[in-house]
């Protein structure tokens, strides 16, 4: 009998001892699962985030286009004010030019 209690004891030891070996294997498989699926979820953000920026990018320059090209109407339009204020009194600058010279 006491051979018997000797011999499952045993039995149970190295059935824990199996167990425990599964155990660790386990863990580490789901620990190198775990990396390989944090790695692709990082790498999956960082393409998300680098399309994000790209398109922020885009319209960014886009909206930089649209308000150059209103400066550059407006400024066209204020040149040619001013242009059209000198040449309607250049004769008038000449001739009091002229007048300063003269006297």
């Amino acid at each position: 009998m006491a051979k018997s209690m000797l011999d499952a004891i045993r039995a149970a030891e190295e059935e824990a001892s199996a167990r425990e070996a599964q155990a660790k294997q386990s863990a580490l498989e789901a620990e190198e699962q775990a990396k390989k699926d944090a790695a692709a979820l990082v790498k999956e953000l960082e393409a998300n985030a680098g399309a994000k920026a790209e398109a922020m990018f885009e319209s960014a320059r886009a909206e930089g286009e649209k308000l150059s090209e209103k400066a550059a109407k407006d400024a066209e339009a204020e040149c040619s004010k001013i242009s059209a204020v000198a040449e309607k009194n250049r004769n008038k600058v000449i001739k009091s030019a002229a007048a300063i010279l003269v006297s």
